[in-house]
């Protein structure tokens, strides 16, 4: 069942822009501005006007638009449904999941999946980020699932499903802890030139934190003292709870501890949670569902940030429409 037609109206309805409807597409502006000029020939009237370099729907395009949608929802859930019913026990996805952040969302979100999708098999693998990338990129896994410091890539595509800024965490003793507001909601926000006289406890290389640090330190030309490294989070912060540095951490690792004291940097840093996999094969069905469980999963934690990719925002929101009509 072919629908492209209706995934590039909605597109250009939603982006208010053919140049970005065509970026978001992966289809040159020229080919998408001769459809939509054909389609309106073929239906004899104006889809869009424009307005200060925007398109909006004419009442006749508003009618093709919401029509789209309706049979783009209906595709969707027939495919479920399809899959739903089809036997698949010959089916296994093979995942790649980091060791804390994914292995622990895989084991949250696992049930509903498999319930949705109870002749689908998956086998899990554990990986740090690097590793991850390698066996996506190897073909070894169909997906990986975790943290991520880039999401523009010419090998991989992401689909990303929430996002988590990286502080710098300081034992209470340190003298920047003085600068710190009491009783805030939000965090204190430093400079990390402030604090590089401080000894650093570094994650590991091939970490997404380490290669955030990495890159704010590479960023402001500075050369950070280095003691310790290590690839969990975890001993980071119980060293520096001790007094022995200061360091990198995601904000839901930092949270854990009342014995540090955590600031946001200027400017904001986030890593990316999410899964990937080769570029050029879309994401399928089930790896899209096992993608909004997580992101369902991830907005119950206020220390989460919602996903700012507009891919990952339209098939949320077809989830949530589905699920509000008991379809999922």
């Amino acid at each position: 069942m072919d629908i492209k037609e209706f995934i590039y109206i909605t597109t250009i309805a939603r982006e208010q822009s053919l140049s970005q409807a065509s970026d978001r597409l992966c289809i040159s502006e020229p080919t998408l501005s001769v459809f939509l000029s054909t389609l309106e020939k073929q239906l004899g009237t104006d889809l869009f006007y424009r307005e200060k370099k925007r398109l909006y729907p004419t009442p006749q395009g508003k009618i093709l638009i919401d029509t789209a949608q309706r049979i783009i929802d209906i595709h969707d859930r027939t495919y479920l449904e399809i899959n739903k019913l089809h036997n698949r026990e010959s089916i296994i996805l093979k995942v790649a999941a980091t060791p804390f952040r994914g292995a622990f969302l895989f084991s949250k979100i696992y049930p509903r999946f498999a319930k949705r999708f109870p002749g689908i098999r998956i086998n899990i693998h554990e990986h740090y980020s690097k590793e991850l990338i390698l066996a996506v990129d190897n073909g070894d896994v169909d997906f990986g699932l975790g943290t991520f410091s880039d999401l523009e890539s010419g090998k991989f595509d992401y689909l990303q499903t929430s996002r988590e800024e990286i502080v710098v965490v300081v034992p209470k003793l340190h003298r920047a802890a003085a600068l710190a507001m009491q009783n805030e909601p939000e965090l204190p926000v430093i400079n990390i030139e402030q604090l590089i006289d401080s000894p650093f406890i570094m994650m590991s290389h091939g970490t997404t934190v380490r290669a955030i640090s990495d890159s704010i330190m590479h960023s402001l030309k500075l050369t950070p003292l280095i003691i310790y490294e290590t690839a969990n989070n975890q001993i980071v912060l119980n060293m520096v709870s001790e007094g022995f540095g200061i360091g990198f951490l995601p904000r839901t690792v930092a949270a854990k501890s009342n014995d540090v004291v955590c600031f946001s940097l200027t400017p904001s840093f986030y890593m990316h949670l999410g899964l990937i996999h080769k570029k050029g094969r879309p994401f399928s069905i089930e790896e899209e569902y096992f993608a909004c469980l997580a992101m369902e999963n991830d907005r119950k934690n206020p220390l989460y940030l919602p996903p700012d990719s507009e891919y990952s925002n339209i098939i949320y929101e077809r989830y949530q429409r589905l699920k509000k009509t008991n379809e999922l």
